[in-house]
């Protein structure tokens, strides 16, 4: 059995744009993203004590270095002003080579797909 990724949010048209302009195909990328910039862009994590994983949805600390570490997203990092609001129109960043072809080519590739498409819009081929 495998997966094969249906994104939602491409399928409905769908983009999300950040306060700071940055624009995501989706909020699941936008969010971790987020979440990653805001703990000050970790490249390691070591579990604290003081936190109680057990009593969390989701370990951020630990999901920020995950989201760090995809070559997708450093592709994306590597060009972020291109897909920005403030430095391009909407038409430009979604007809942009990472929107319109990596993204998507990236999902019939398991090596290179990124971890949030796979949890969140993976369906299941038999």
């Amino acid at each position: 059995m495998s997966c094969k990724i249906e994104c939602e949010w491409l399928k409905s048209k769908r983009i999300l744009v950040n306060p700071d302009g940055q624009v995501w195909p989706c909020c699941y990328l936008a969010n971790s993203t987020y979440m990653r910039a805001a703990l000050g862009y970790p490249n390691s994590y070591t579990s604290k004590e003081t936190y109680r994983i057990e009593n969390q949805i989701i370990n951020l600390e630990d999901a920020a270095v995950r989201t760090g570490q995809q070559v997708l997203l450093k592709e994306y990092f590597d060009e972020k002003e291109q897909y920005n609001i403030f430095h391009h129109t909407i038409d430009e960043i979604v007809d942009s080579k990472w929107f319109a072809e990596t993204l998507p080519k990236s999902w019939d590739e398991p090596e290179r797909v990124l971890h949030q498409c796979k949890i969140n819009c993976s369906k299941s081929e038999t």
